[in-house]
């Protein structure tokens, strides 16, 4: 769906109304920032987290969530190294398990889904990629263009 033709009413119903989000980030910082941003744009948003792909992706078969926000870079198991491949895989599995599913992907990474351009061009959910680096109002769009069931990948 092309930019120009965004809805706003879409955006305003987002914000106002209740939404299940998973985070998954295995830094506190990052995590503790993200989650801030969330709750004070997304104002019924009821937002789970997990730290590793393990975690995340029991968490998402659980809650069924709206919006899925992923790092590429988190470690496989509780207390495990990060690392790109494990949030690949998590990835891969999460949009085989769940076409529908809507996803941003937060990472500084980004380039490495290049390896799953053909799982995410046929992926019939929502799919954007947000930068670490890009300012908290592009977050917020990209977020909101993923629940809209926008697929955003002009990054990778």
């Amino acid at each position: 769906q092309p930019i120009a033709q965004l809805n706003p009413l879409t955006m305003v119903y987002h914000r106002k109304n209740f939404l299940k989000i998973v985070v998954i980030d295995d830094h506190p910082l990052v995590l503790e920032g993200t989650l801030a941003v969330i709750a004070s744009y997304f104002e019924k948003a009821k937002v789970h987290t997990a730290h590793c792909a393990l975690e995340g992706f029991a968490l998402i078969q659980d809650v069924q969530p709206n919006l899925t926000l992923l790092d590429l870079a988190i470690p496989h198991i509780p207390g495990g190294s990060p690392q790109t491949e494990h949030g690949l895989h998590l990835l891969k599995c999460l949009m085989e398990n769940d076409p529908d599913l809507n996803l941003t992907i937060q990472s500084c990474l980004i380039h490495a889904l290049i390896r799953l351009i053909h799982d995410i061009d046929v992926h019939q959910g929502g799919f954007t990629i947000s930068d670490k680096a890009c300012s908290i109002p592009t977050l917020l769009q990209r977020m909101e263009w993923a629940l809209q069931g926008i697929n955003y990948t002009q990054a990778i």
